[in-house]
């Protein structure tokens, strides 16, 4: 049955017999402290893994967890069942080179996995989110040293002179469910013949402070001893105060200089010594250690009190325990992807793939691990643990990844929107800086949330200014995130007059000061000298998301002030603007590499949105055109909307730009909104599976296999991982957050899934569970609002059962809504749709700026 087929709604209750998804055990190795408690021998190791593999070909030839090369050894035992569930990736020895190694981060620090270096991170070092070194717009991660980053060794005698050597690793494995980099290596002989030592690393999900080191000899029937060698890391970039206390050099400095200047970070990282000789008997088989890191960016504290701070963490933790500490970071993890009750997290299951499980399991656990929700910052495209992208956070938080968050994990999402709220009187300078009214959000930003991309110059435009502050569609994508919240929050006017409202009147004060009139006959207004989505079209006029992006978030502010009964100074100006940006069509030939039709044959002909004004066809990096279609869903006529995916699809898989998977998600999505196009979406979305390198599913920003790029470009690059499951959620998933309420319009993937399920999709300020398959989509209620209804259009709504229980929807589509949405639905008419064809009426020429 084609479950994306229309048709009429048809509905019952069931009950679910299989328990409900709070009460499934989770399988944990307890490792106990060394403070008298004893030990447990060959115990039941946790939790998930998977393996890992990043062809397309590989997809359904899993009958061994080592995703390339010869199988290799087969993994553990007490790791098999987490590996066949997706939930665990294994690599066997030879473990990959250093930049295909995960790092180990939390939202707040990150660091590498032993002295690996990690995707696009150095050995021996930690980062802090927030915490840049460099000034003069030029920031960077600062690179603190990592007291827990160390490597096992043997030496024949506890004479620390005689030559050493790396213990030998038997396999490694990142543990998807419990947060945890695992790694096995053979134990010293005097340890016992079969035994073997495990190293498990991870920060702490629940006490962002604290990152843990668990070492424990299975097997071990004599006494032994480890030795331990600290990595020599590059740590650089601060002043060190005292042993542990790090003053950070050249902070980031507000661009506007009637701001004040801001006293450097400090940073406070206490630790617990490691010894050099680890002692290791069958009554005391497991040692621990921690670090706690704490920082003057964090509210309430002080120069003063940081390091006492610091001190008080590592502290609690050992007054904790080993075991009672990693059951709160397994839980914290269970929080984060809705398997604990009551919670706001989510998450992606599929059935009948285990390979492709994993690797929708590990983008959405690198995801997560990059942010937090008690730490309000944005997404940077490597994560904590990478330097890439220097921690800069970019647009992609409103487009490539914050959706995601948005409907998989409230909690995220709401901080990374505070990230941005909090940054806007530095986005209003910056526009009052470049003479236009509103807010001007800058390309990159850090903690001030000025330009950091540029240098000194980083908020001037012209001749000697920054080039990527014409990147300037980056406002539509916050201002239309908070649309995006809104929706998922079912219309809470709370929300949008507090928080919502003040980001996006002030973006369209700035859009409707920064357009002009066009040269277009119809007059029109667009947008000149903008850089797109696509950055290798460099400065362009009138790009057509830049235009539609911006007419939307215009059009947002004016419904947003009707409900909120605003008349705003500058409406009238947003009224003569909002459906009257220049959004043309055109003439092409599909097969010609320019805009000329000459001599093209009629069945060659297509019209479409050219990308920008002048564009003549040739390759390009991603399809701006396509982003139209998803995630504005701008109106379109449908020949257009098909005929925009297939000429800019071709030509961003181009010879020379081929590799980019950003653009390739929004086609993939926008081809299943559109409907009757599955195999053009499927070809896009298997381009994602290049993308995942190595037994760990470590992103690349390109193919590595293209000719144009020869390289991975930034790894563990988080924007194609936000990508991948925008088009599990909202391709597949049919996800659309409107004014009426949460639209689905689902399918079952490819790829051999027999079951699809969207797990804590978030909405009003609750969760819901979809299940698909091949006759029907169940919904349950799992979490918050208990009033939700389900309803086919102009159908009776139907209340949501409560899980375990279901409502089942035998053909679709529906819509789920609170009661208020589906007794009263809004008055405003959705402004998305309301961005102007080239042919609409002209409009007055005195608003240009």
């Amino acid at each position: 049955m084609n479950l994306a087929k229309r048709g009429p709604i048809m509905m019952r209750h069931s009950a679910h017999n299989k328990p409900s998804i709070v009460a499934m055990p989770l399988l944990l190795l307890v490792v106990l402290s060394t403070i008298g408690l004893p030990g447990g021998g060959d115990a039941t190791l946790l939790h998930p893994e998977r393996k890992g593999g990043h062809r397309l070909s590989r997809l359904w030839e899993r009958s061994s967890p080592h995703s390339h090369g010869d199988p290799g050894p087969t993994p553990p035992s007490f790791w098999a069942d987490a590996i066949a569930r997706g939930d665990m990736l294994y690599s066997a020895p030879p473990l990959p080179v250093s930049s295909l190694m995960p790092g180990v981060e939390n939202g707040f620090i990150g660091g590498d996995v032993g002295c690996s270096g990690g995707a696009g991170g150095s050995a021996g070092v930690l980062h802090v989110a927030g915490i840049y070194t460099g000034g003069n717009g030029r920031e960077a991660r600062a690179t603190l040293p990592n007291p827990l980053a160390a490597e096992l060794l043997l030496h024949p005698t506890d004479d620390l002179t005689t030559p050493s050597t790396p213990l030998a690793v038997q396999g490694a494995a990142l543990d998807l469910r419990g947060g945890a980099f695992l790694e096995l290596r053979t134990a010293p002989p005097e340890c016992g013949p079969t035994a073997v030592l495990l190293s498990r690393r991870y920060a702490h999900r629940a006490r962002r402070s604290l990152l843990v080191w668990e070492l424990e000899a299975i097997n071990i029937t004599a006494p032994c001893k480890v030795t331990i060698a600290p990595c020599s890391g590059h740590a650089g970039g601060f002043n060190m105060l005292a042993p542990g206390l790090f003053a950070v050099l050249d902070p980031e400095q507000p661009a506007d200089r009637k701001w004040p200047r801001r006293d450097p970070a400090v940073v406070a990282i206490v630790a617990d010594h490691l010894p050099a000789l680890v002692s290791l008997s069958p009554t005391e088989p497991r040692q621990w250690y921690l670090a706690a890191v704490r920082v003057t960016l964090e509210p309430n504290v002080t120069n003063g009190t940081v390091a006492a701070l610091a001190a008080e963490e590592l502290s609690s933790g050992h007054a904790v325990g080993a075991s009672a500490l990693r059951a709160e970071h397994e839980a914290a993890w269970n929080d984060a992807y809705g398997l604990a009750q009551g919670s706001l997290g989510g998450g992606v299951e599929v059935t009948g793939n285990p390979s492709l499980a994993a690797m929708i399991n590990s983008s959405w656990f690198y995801l997560l691990s990059s942010v937090r929700p008690d730490w309000p910052w944005g997404v940077s495209e490597g994560g904590i643990a990478s330097e890439a992208y220097r921690g800069m956070m970019f647009w992609s938080d409103g487009v490539m990844d914050g959706p995601v968050f948005a409907a998989l994990n409230g909690p995220v999402s709401d901080a990374l929107l505070e990230y941005r709220f909090a940054r806007l009187p530095a986005a209003q300078s910056i526009a009052a800086m470049n003479n236009y009214d509103g807010a001007y959000w800058p390309w990159q930003s850090a903690v001030t949330g000025f330009e950091r991309s540029c240098g000194n110059v980083s908020t001037v435009l012209g001749p000697k200014g920054c080039y990527w502050m014409h990147e300037i569609h980056v406002g539509a994508d916050v201002a239309l995130s908070f649309k995006l919240a809104y929706f998922r929050k079912a219309l809470n006017d709370t929300f949008l007059r507090e928080l919502a409202w003040p980001v996006v009147s002030a973006t369209a004060d700035f859009f409707s000061s920064r357009a002009n009139v066009s040269d277009h006959p119809s007059k029109n207004w667009t947008l000149l000298g903008v850089i797109g989505p696509d950055e290798h079209s460099y400065i362009v006029d009138s790009n057509t998301y830049t235009n539609a992006a911006a007419g939307m978030t215009i059009g947002f502010a004016i419904a947003a002030a009707n409900t909120l009964g605003l008349k705003p100074p500058t409406l009238a100006a947003w009224e003569n603007k909002a459906g009257a940006m220049l959004i043309p069509t055109a003439q092409y030939c599909k097969s010609w590499p320019n805009a000329s039709v000459d001599g093209c044959p009629p069945e060659q002909r297509v019209t479409i949105h050219p990308q920008y004004d002048g564009y003549h066809g040739q390759d390009i990096n991603q399809a701006d055109a396509a982003l139209m279609q998803w995630p504005l869903h701008l109106s379109m006529d449908r020949t257009v909307a098909a005929a925009d995916l297939e000429y800019y699809g071709q030509r961003s898989s181009g010879a020379d730009t081929k590799g980019f998977f950003t653009g390739d998600s929004s086609v993939a999505i926008s081809y299943l909104f559109l409907g009757g196009h599955r195999a053009e979406a499927e070809q896009q979305t298997t381009l994602a599976f290049d993308h995942m390198l190595g037994p760990f599913n470590i992103w690349s920003e390109t193919d590595p296999k293209v000719a144009a790029h020869n390289s991975t470009g930034n790894l563990n690059f988080l924007t194609g991982a936000g990508g991948f499951l925008e088009n599990l959620v909202f391709g597949y998933g049919g996800v659309h957050y409107t004014e009426a309420g949460l639209q689905l319009s689902p399918s079952l993937p490819p790829w051999n899934v027999t079951e699809f399920v969207l797990r804590g999709l978030n909405f009003a300020d609750g969760t819901v569970r979809v299940v698909i398959n091949a006759s029907h989509v169940c919904v349950s209620h799992t979490a918050g609002h208990i009033g939700l209804v389900l309803s086919a259009s102009g159908g009776t709504p139907v209340p949501i059962a409560a899980w375990p229980n279901s409502t089942d929807v035998l053909t679709g589509p529906v819509t789920i809504s609170t009661l208020a949405q589906a007794a009263a639905p809004p008055e405003h008419k959705d402004e998305l749709s309301k961005v102007s064809a080239p042919d609409a009426v002209p409009r007055s020429t005195s608003e240009q700026h």
